[in-house]
């Protein structure tokens, strides 16, 4: 793309409204191979994919955060990783493309993370994402290790280390 291009994306990407408000809401985007398919189903003729659209919708939720996961998405995958977007929209754009991806989804690992890395930078309740946004295909990893809910699981390990689950 020219300078131009370039310059005319950012300023379009700039002039988006802001439907989030004051929520700090972390997007969790699903890249596992599911997630391929056509975003109006196999019948579609659109050859926008279902990847697309949760990439898309990542970038924006993480772009529109405040506080300290501004700028923030989680890989959902075998390893997840909270990554830190810098730059303008087509840098940014580069940062997720290129982030490690895993063709699977682990939910115990995607919250295991965001805790680990609030424990681990000592941020305070206020500044934890409210609600995690998970833009999936919903095809999620079996992750039930006890007789309870992998929510229930997950909300134990936060109040243990005296967080609120988002």
């Amino acid at each position: 793309m020219s300078k131009t291009e370039l310059d005319a994306l950012q300023a379009q990407w700039d002039a988006l409204p802001n439907y989030v408000g004051d929520a700090n809401v972390l997007p969790m985007v699903d890249s596992s191979g599911s997630m391929t398919c056509p975003a109006g189903g196999y019948n579609s003729k659109s050859s926008l994919s279902c990847l697309d659209v949760a990439l898309s919708l990542g970038l924006y939720f993480a772009d529109k955060n405040k506080g300290k996961f501004k700028d923030t998405f989680l890989t959902f995958s075998d390893t997840p990783e909270l990554l830190h977007l810098k730059g303008g929209i087509n840098s940014k754009i580069d940062q997720m493309v290129k982030s490690k991806w895993d063709m699977n989804t682990d939910l115990n690992k995607a919250f295991a993370k965001i805790l680990d890395v609030a424990i681990k930078g000592n941020v305070a309740q206020e500044e934890m994402p409210a609600m995690v946004l998970i833009l999936s295909d919903m095809q999620f990893d079996a992750c039930i290790k006890h007789d309870d809910s992998a929510i229930e699981m997950i909300a134990r390990k936060y109040e243990a280390a005296g967080y609120t689950i988002p």
